[in-house]
């Protein structure tokens, strides 16, 4: 008989989200683990249900990111209305188009031009020759710009509003949505000017960059334990900056250690060889008694049983008549095994 401590409660992991580029996978590995368990075709990515077939934050693998204005469809990015968008098109409106030239989608998506204007270079401009230009129009470079809507050349020729403190020109006036453009070193984002150098955790460094669970922002840095995670990073209690998806003592979430039972953490699974995590045995009060399911540990890329053969670690066999017996560790509360003789 085998007593082995059950594993404690796993904690909730902490929501991250990684960056990759290179070709779509269509069966990714999950990471975290979701309750109640996901349906419907969604898998689990850092304890949520999601579609890897729709998500554009998911697409085709956890964490996946399409670029923006990408759609995600069957698992891949760049699908835009049925069509992959090409080299220098953005994909506005479900359709493909150039935003250097698209009336409707001058310089970005859902910027167009006002009647009487034509789009070049990804400027709205008017017609004819410089001599032609009246008020609000002004004649910059050899075109009819529109000088109070213009962002490259906003109440004069020349004067571009920058993109970081406004995302309009209005009434000749650079303008981060209904105010003036930000100033002292804030950024014009979503809800208007930010200092996204100060310690706001939902605008850290720049619009919209979120600190994960367990982060503080700090001087526009999110900080863990005073460290500055890495992109892919998450902050872990005890471990700090670590990468979920491949350190064995947090795999796929804090604090889910492989243990023995695995040689590898990949993609926020514990692996022995190319096969799933060893089994922990069954679970009866802290420990576990063998009833016919021995708790396993990965050897050589393999499971195997927790006995007198492989009891201290792989390979090491009990001596003579001696079994693989376990004993509480009062300081780290694990069982360990140990060679001995049964009372």
């Amino acid at each position: 008989m085998i007593l082995f401590l059950a594993a404690g409660a796993l904690g909730c992991g902490t929501g991250t989200t990684v960056a990759r580029d290179g070709a779509h996978d269509d069966g990714a590995a999950e990471t975290g683990s979701c309750d109640p368990a996901c349906t419907g075709g969604k898998v689990c990515c850092v304890n949520v249900c999601v579609d890897l077939k729709g998500d554009p934050d998911n697409c085709g693998s956890c964490g996946w990111h399409c670029r923006e204005g990408e759609l995600c469809t069957e698992g891949s990015c760049g699908d835009c209305g049925g069509e992959l968008c090409r080299e220098g098109e953005a994909c506005c409106a479900n359709s493909c188009t150039d935003t250097l030239s698209d009336e409707l989608h001058c310089g970005r998506c859902g910027y167009p031009c006002p009647s009487g204007e034509v789009c070049v270079d990804g400027n709205c401009v008017g017609t004819g020759s410089c001599d032609d230009c009246n008020a609000p129009y002004d004649c910059c470079d050899g075109w009819c710009m529109n000088v109070s809507r213009d962002m490259d050349n906003c109440g004069a020729c020349g004067a571009a509003c920058d993109p970081a403190t406004a995302d309009r020109c209005a009434g000749g006036e650079c303008m981060c949505h209904t105010e003036l453009a930000c100033t002292g070193g804030e950024a014009c984002c979503d809800d208007g000017c930010v200092d996204v150098g100060a310690n706001d955790g939902d605008n850290c460094g720049g619009c919209g960059l979120k600190c994960g669970e367990g982060q503080a922002c700090s001087g526009g840095r999110c900080r863990c334990g005073g460290m500055v995670c890495n992109i892919g990073e998450v902050c872990c209690p005890g471990a700090g900056c670590t990468n979920v998806l491949t350190d064995m003592s947090n795999c796929g979430e804090c604090d889910y250690s492989c243990g023995d039972r695995a040689d590898r953490c990949v993609a926020g699974k514990c692996k022995c060889g190319s096969f799933s995590e060893c089994s922990r045995g069954f679970f009866i009060g802290e420990c576990i008694i063998d009833i016919g399911a021995s708790p396993e540990r990965c050897c050589g890329g393999s499971c195997k049983d927790l006995d007198a053969d492989n009891c201290t670690g792989c390979g090491r066999a009990c001596s003579g008549s001696q079994e693989c017996l376990s004993r509480m560790n009062y300081m780290t509360w694990t069982c360990e095994p140990y060679c001995g003789y049964p009372e």
